[in-house]
């Protein structure tokens, strides 16, 4: 079940950009199969925790990039997630294309999502790194290595690879390369939208009115 008090991250893409290996590979143990509160239809939900605050990370299925009157029932499952359960939307794309979408099918996803969640903050992240050509061969391998070593020394720099094409943040789950500098950026995200005034009273308190 998703905790509607905690953050929750959905995690959207087109099909098989790598959406599971991500939740995967940002989660603290073996990512959970659950129901969403609106379906019947059981789906990855994974969780990480950052000073005692857990962020839920959920699964959607792929989205294909067609009218909405044409989408089927598993897709209207993403987007009502999208819209009614996500906090903040990891959107996934494949530069590859081994996932069998082209770039321009995943950009007018990309765009038709946006404009469906103009409130909702966004974040767009290039997934297999490895296998991105644009990617320089020893930088990819000074970020493998420093974000290895993170896992002796937690409070060491955490490395950040960019894909010069598109501006993205670059990660590959398999390689464990860029989670932790994407969660690191989740984290900042999340923090800045919880941020309220300190000297503010909760909805409904009761104030005294001393001109009565």
């Amino acid at each position: 079940m998703i905790d509607s008090s905690e953050p929750c991250l959905v995690v959207a893409g087109a099909p098989n950009v790598g959406k599971s290996a991500l939740i995967a590979s940002m989660s603290s143990g073996k990512p959970e199969i659950a129901a969403y509160p609106f379906t019947t239809r059981q789906l990855h939900v994974g969780h990480f925790i950052n000073r005692r605050m857990k962020y839920q990370l959920v699964d959607t299925p792929g989205l294909l990039d067609r009218p909405m009157d044409e989408r089927n029932q598993i897709e209207m499952q993403a987007i009502a997630a999208l819209e009614h359960v996500g906090d903040l939307c990891l959107f996934l794309m494949d530069p590859s294309e081994t996932s069998g979408t082209s770039i321009e099918v995943q950009t007018n996803l990309l765009n038709e999502v946006a404009d469906l969640l103009p409130q909702t903050p966004l974040i767009v992240i290039d997934g297999k790194g490895d296998l991105l050509e644009t990617i320089d061969s020893d930088e990819w391998a000074a970020v493998c290595e420093m974000e290895a070593a993170l896992k002796d020394d937690p409070e060491g720099p955490i490395p950040e690879i960019r894909n010069p094409a598109t501006g993205h943040l670059v990660i590959s789950a398999t390689e464990s390369a860029g989670i932790e500098r994407l969660r690191h950026e989740i984290i900042e995200r999340i923090g800045k939208m919880r941020q309220t005034d300190p000297l503010s009273l909760p909805e409904n308190w009761h104030v005294r009115d001393d001109s009565v």
